[in-house]
């Protein structure tokens, strides 16, 4: 099975003017891009690296008449094309970068409603204006080359360590930054819906620290919670209480949003880590997303949030998410809806709700 690989949708301009540069040289294609080097680096790894599959919006004709036109620039122009075309040409002759021509423009409209692009990343030539308002409609992380500098914030890896009884909650753990764009999210915690006043106390402060204010009116949010829905003596939970209390949370926080919501039960084998990931983000927590109690730590543990793509710094969170997100669509996948005329709450493995999430939709 071939490892989850994001989709990044990139300006040729972009793409050119970010790869053809070495760390801490002014780019030999485009010098309008003021770039932060640490920021350029990550992108430019990002784009070349084998975790992703690349979408320029070129022909293969372009591409190659490129190449030929390369020999007519300038000795310090063919240099940087050299480097480009020999990290782009070696990677894929090795199967590493996943490279492919897309000949059009993405257009950021709703269009890309029910596609892989809002799953994807993407790298603009585009007005800051349209890739606010594209991350604002559809939840995708739209890096603008106008205003690039303003996206560093998406590199960061945050941690948190808590002790016991320590006074916080998941809105300063998750906080420090702007909700990073998502239309899609997905909680795996084997207890997070066992007790109703923990649900009340650590959901509606998690969804608030993750889902974004608004969406275009077309695009559903969509919410699956995997959870075991029984006591440590397999007494189940209702299950159906459990998924309208959710409901309820969730349409009072956003009240311009729809939501689709599901919870998935599963035995307690399926899964050990407690995770929420999201289009973009991947969140652990080994005390559990039940954490806190009157606003205080239950346990001594430590929280990790941190962009799995877009960090250089912590690599095998790519590994850890693409192998949480096929284990989840498993597990996911093998689920049938609730069936009130055959079923009841101590059925091992089912699911309640739309039992519908876009994070699932691998290709």
């Amino acid at each position: 099975m071939e490892r989850y690989r994001k989709h990044i949708y990139c300006d040729w301009d972009f793409f050119t003017a970010l790869t053809s540069k070495q760390d801490g040289e002014a780019s030999c294609l485009d010098n309008s891009f003021n770039i932060d080097d640490e920021l350029a680096s990550d992108i430019r790894n990002l784009l070349l690296c084998s975790d992703v599959k690349l979408y320029l919006n070129i022909s293969k004709d372009f591409f190659y008449n490129f190449l030929d036109e390369a020999e007519k620039k300038s000795k310090v122009e063919r240099d940087a094309l050299d480097n480009l075309v020999i990290n782009m040409e070696y990677k894929r002759h090795n199967s590493a970068l996943h490279l492919h021509f897309n000949a059009s423009k993405v257009q950021f409209n709703e269009s890309i409603i029910d596609t892989d692009k809002l799953n994807a990343l993407f790298f603009s030539c585009e007005s800051k204006e349209v890739c606010s308002e594209a991350m604002r409609n559809y939840g995708i992380i739209v890096f603008c080359a106008e205003n690039i500098n303003d996206f560093k914030y998406l590199t960061f890896d945050q941690g948190v360590a808590l002790q016991k009884a320590e006074t916080s909650n998941w809105s300063k753990c998750l906080g420090g930054h702007d909700v990073v764009p998502c239309n899609s999210l997905v909680i795996i915690d084997n207890y997070i819906l066992n007790d109703a006043d923990s649900i009340d106390e650590n959901l509606p402060k998690i969804f608030d620290s993750l889902i974004p204010k608004s969406l275009y009116k077309k695009l559903h949010f969509q919410v699956t919670i995997f959870a075991t829905l029984c006591n440590d003596r397999g007494t189940p939970y209702n299950s159906e209480t459990r998924l309208k209390r959710i409901k309820e949370i969730l349409s009072e926080l956003r009240q311009n949003i729809t939501f689709e919501v599901s919870i998935i039960k599963c035995s307690k084998d399926k899964f050990h880590d407690r995770t929420i990931f999201t289009n973009n983000l991947f969140i652990g927590c080994g005390g559990g997303f039940d954490l806190f109690k009157r606003g205080k730590s239950k346990k001594t543990t430590t929280v990790c949030v941190l962009h799995p793509f877009l960090n250089n710094h912590t690599k095998w969170s790519r590994k850890a998410y693409s192998d949480i997100l096929y284990d989840a669509r498993d597990v996911y996948n093998k689920t049938t809806l609730f069936d009130e005329e055959r079923m009841n709450e101590s059925f091992p493995s089912f699911a309640r709700g739309e039992r519908i999430n876009r994070l699932f939709d691998l290709s």
